[in-house]
């Protein structure tokens, strides 16, 4: 009897090139159950031959999840014609972004249709792409929303650019700055209810703000108090009312109760979508899933792929419709996805 399929995967953000059967633009097959990484794989048409070689970003990269089974893929621009070639040094920067570096491409992929969007030109129009996340229609209804999110250091205003499927436009819209005397590090628009979160590095380890079992969790991982031997202590927050900022305090686990730390220290990975208890954490080649209440490990895998390694950075936690999870074959079955010999970028060129 076949395995069933899971309820969601770990996806590797770092998609191949491959030839599709039924004419698909993408497709996820096969699954891979937690916390063994899934591999999506994408069209050569999708993804152009050439890229801008002034671009740093080499290979097409997923930058965000919608349980609507809706993808972001920032892919690198094609080459730019030379009479549009940009003279500045590649030293400019802006706020430590490069300005000469072209805009990336932006596709929405549909997992539940296989098929990719591709969003109009955004050359000057989104600052900062790695912000950039996509949010399904409500109630099954078509279409998509993007959103970026700039904050103004020293001022009480930010800004909101969207791009709207239905109007097939962008736009910019004025919000409330939550932290106008913070530089933030990174951020990220996650798809959950109404509001849309950002939440900045403060003198932590890491932190990961992610949806898991309905609610906005936020665990922070930070450097041990001097009485615990150097263990670094894991903080679980859920913020209970959205209409809030008030985050309450699930639990607070230091790793020497878990286990006796290896050389290398783990490293936060993701949030179990489904229970919050669970952790998952890298540790040298190792995927770990840790039950942080119960106090023990429950998952283990080598976190290798058709890819090579993963890390938290480059793997998103993605729910699966149950329509899309029922139809999927698992791993070790013929997913009909033959390589790419046409010469596609090696992983190793995704700056």
């Amino acid at each position: 009897m076949a395995p069933p399929s899971p309820s969601w995967v770990i996806l590797s953000a770092l998609p191949r090139v491959a030839w599709l059967d039924n004419d698909a633009d993408v497709t996820l097959a096969p699954l891979a159950a937690p916390p063994r990484v899934t591999l999506l794989s994408l069209a050569p048409r999708v993804f152009p031959s050439k890229v801008d070689p002034l671009s740093r970003l080499k290979l097409p990269f997923i930058n965000a999840a919608d349980p609507s089974g809706l993808l972001l893929a920032v892919t690198p621009p094609p080459p730019t014609p030379p009479s549009s070639t940009t003279s500045a040094s590649s030293d400019d920067e802006v706020d430590g972004v490069l300005t000469d570096d072209p805009n990336p491409d932006y596709l929405v992929l549909d997992l539940t249709s296989a098929t990719a969007t591709r969003v109009p030109d955004t050359r000057g129009v989104v600052y900062n792409w790695a912000s950039l996340g996509v949010i399904a229609a409500p109630a099954g209804a078509p279409g998509f929303m993007l959103a970026a999110f700039d904050n103004h250091v020293g001022r009480n205003e930010a800004t909101l650019t969207c791009f709207s499927s239905e109007t097939g436009k962008w736009v910019d819209k004025d919000v409330d700055n939550p932290l106008p005397s913070r530089i933030w590090n990174f951020d990220d628009v996650i798809s959950h209810l109404r509001p849309l979160r950002r939440r900045a590095r403060d003198e932590l380890v890491s932190r990961r703000v992610q949806v898991s079992n309905g609610k906005l969790r936020c665990v922070d991982m930070t450097r041990a108090r001097q009485d615990q031997d150097g263990a670094p202590i894991v903080t679980m927050r859920t913020l209970a009312d959205p209409e809030t900022a008030e985050w309450t305090v699930e639990y607070e686990v230091s790793f020497d109760e878990i286990w006796a730390l290896p050389l290398k220290a783990p490293v936060l990975g993701l949030i179990h979508p489904e229970n919050p208890d669970v952790l998952y954490f890298f540790v040298k080649e190792y995927l770990f899933g840790v039950d942080m209440r119960a106090k023990k490990v429950v998952e283990c895998q080598a976190s290798e792929s058709a890819k090579g390694p993963v890390s938290p950075s480059s793997v998103l936690a993605l729910v699966l419709p149950p329509a899309l999870a029922a139809g999927l074959p698992m791993e070790g079955s013929d997913d009909g996805v033959k390589e790419d010999e046409s010469g596609a970028p090696p992983s190793d060129d995704c700056k």
